[in-house]
Order: C-alpha cells, then sequence, then structure tokens
C-alpha cells in the first residue's frame, strides 16, 4: 500500500457554481478519502474570496499546490478537462462527478423546485402583464419535458425578446424587497447588441450557505436576424451564441404543471433535438454531451 492510499487525498473543487457547490455537499456528506482543500474557478472576480469557508483560486494558483485530484462537474467539465491537461494535469489527477454524484445528496430538492416555482409565478405574471414574449428555455425546457423537478437543475432559463429587456429589468427592480437581483451587460458591440446593453437578469430568492442551495432564475435576451434566432449562454467561464431556427419562436406552445402555464418554444421536441440531440429525453450521466448545441457554439470569450 502506497503512502497515498493511506491518507487523504487533497483536492480541489473546479467551478464555485451550482454544480460545484454540489459536489462540495456530497464530498463533505460522504465519508470518503477526499480532503477539500479549496475551490478554483475562471473568473477572475471570485479569485481569492471564500465559499463555505474554503478559499477560491485560480486555476494557474493551484497548479504549486499540493492537489492530487481536481473534481469537475457541470455543463462545462470538458473545458474545465481541457484546462487542466493543457496545464500538464493527467486524467489521473481528474475526477468527473456526473448526475448520480449530485442528485443522490441528501439535499432537498423537492423544497428548491417549490422556491423555483414561487419565483415563476411573479416572474410569468410579469411578463403577461407587459405582455412580452418569453420561452421556458434551455434547463427549464428539459425538466418540463422530462417531467422532472426544477430543483434538480442547476437554474431555470428563459429566453425573452430582446428589445423588451430593459423594460423588463425595470418591473422586475420593484420587487427587490423580496427578491435578490442581479444582472450583467455586454462588454462590446456586436451586430445583434450593443456594449454595457443587459445581456442577463439573474433572480433568487434567498442565499447559498453549505445548507441551501436557492433557486435560480436566468433570464436572457432572445435575437432574431433573418431566419435565426440567437441567445447567450454562459458556461464555464465562456460566452457563447447559440443559433436556432427563428420558427420555433414565432409563436409558443404551453405545458400545464401544477397549476402554472409555462410558455415554450413551438415544435419543442424537435427543438431540444437540434439543441442537444436526439437523446435529449433520456438522463445523462453528465450533463454535457456531444450534441448539435456544442456544434452551434459561434464565439467563446474565456475569463
Amino acid at each position: 500500500m502506497t503512502s497515498m492510499d493511506r491518507r487523504e487525498m487533497n483536492v480541489i473543487i473546479f467551478g464555485v457554481g451550482y454544480h460545484g457547490r454540489m459536489a462540495y455537499r456530497s464530498v463533505k456528506e460522504n465519508e470518503n478519502k477526499y480532503k477539500i482543500i479549496g475551490f478554483c474557478d475562471n473568473n477572475k472576480l471570485k479569485h481569492n474570496k471564500k465559499l463555505f469557508n474554503e478559499t477560491i483560486y485560480s486555476v494557474k494558483d493551484t497548479l504549486g499546490m499540493n492537489v492530487d485530484k481536481y473534481i469537475l462537474a457541470g455543463r462545462g467539465i470538458k473545458l474545465m478537462k481541457s484546462q487542466l491537461l493543457k496545464y500538464g494535469k493527467k486524467d489521473a489527477n481528474i475526477i468527473l462527478f456526473g448526475r448520480d454524484d449530485i442528485l443522490n445528496s441528501k439535499y432537498n430538492f423537492k423544497k428548491r423546485s417549490s422556491e423555483c416555482e414561487k419565483i415563476n409565478k411573479i416572474i410569468i405574471k410579469i411578463l403577461n402583464d407587459l405582455g412580452i414574449n418569453y420561452w421556458f428555455d434551455y434547463s427549464s425546457l428539459l425538466a418540463l419535458l422530462r417531467c422532472e423537478e426544477f430543483g434538480m437543475y442547476s437554474d431555470m432559463d428563459i429566453t425573452v425578446e430582446s428589445n423588451k429587456l430593459n423594460q423588463l429589468f425595470a418591473e422586475v427592480k420593484r420587487y427587490k424587497q423580496t427578491l435578490n437581483i442581479d444582472y450583467s451587460t455586454y462588454h462590446e458591440n456586436n451586430g445583434l447588441y450593443k456594449k454595457d446593453e443587459i445581456k442577463r437578469i439573474v433572480i433568487t430568492k434567498s442565499s447559498v450557505t453549505i445548507g441551501n442551495e436557492p433557486a435560480i432564475i436566468d433570464i436572457n435576451p432572445r435575437y432574431f436576424k433573418d431566419a435565426y434566432s440567437y441567445s447567450y449562454l454562459s458556461i464555464s467561464g465562456g460566452e457563447y451564441e447559440v443559433k436556432s431556427s427563428i420558427d420555433h419562436f414565432k409563436g409558443h406552445e404551453i405545458i400545464h404543471k401544477n397549476n402554472i402555464d409555462y410558455k415554450i418554444p413551438m415544435r419543442p421536441t424537435h427543438y431540444l433535438e437540434k439543441q442537444y440531440g436526439n437523446t435529449w429525453s433520456k438522463e445523462v450521466k453528465y450533463w454535457y454531451n456531444d450534441s448539435n448545441l456544442q456544434s452551434r457554439i459561434l464565439r467563446s470569450n474565456p475569463v
């Protein structure tokens, strides 16, 4: 037996988002051989801060540390793994946490789903009152069509017509006493948007603690040009432009769940096949897959 077999292995969790936090909880809940010595993340604004009393490092900072393993989870694990391999780490240094590793956590996903639905009711009412076209999209749409709990996903995605995002933001801010509201803007001009325009509104109702993972509603603009619709996703420090057929957004279909009507893209199963491949309806071991969503990534700006 080697000395490594006899001692706890020092691990760094890559990513401080939902999946990284759930990986942390999973490790802490289970008696195992891993000793968490911190997090790493590509977001420079997070570096040297604390999460669950653990330091958040840059990836480069961890290279000189005594790290046996990196734990990777979430949609960005391919990018994370590629980055670590580029820095000279080996496959043996990398542990991939999949869906079961996180969802087997003792965390109460039904409670989180209930919180999602409470926020959804507020946002849907605002959108309907303002007459803004919107679609429950990406992870939200997967949850609805798979008949899964919203709380099992990192966030709920809503896309709205881009020229109404500022109007929506102004109305949502009226709820700042009961909701936590954050936003981000574009850092450059593009044919579809301008620098400093709002690119994302993030709404939560509670704060992150070791025992609480808040419901997160992620609202993004949807742009239309010629025969296509465009939206933007943030995955593991990168910004990705995703292109879809405009036909899915010329109207909407409705799914009724728990006394709430959810507007979704037209021909949703066809839409999801284009985004995630023809296996979209099946549970996957890892959140990433080799799907058309990846092939439709047009631009990447890693942090």
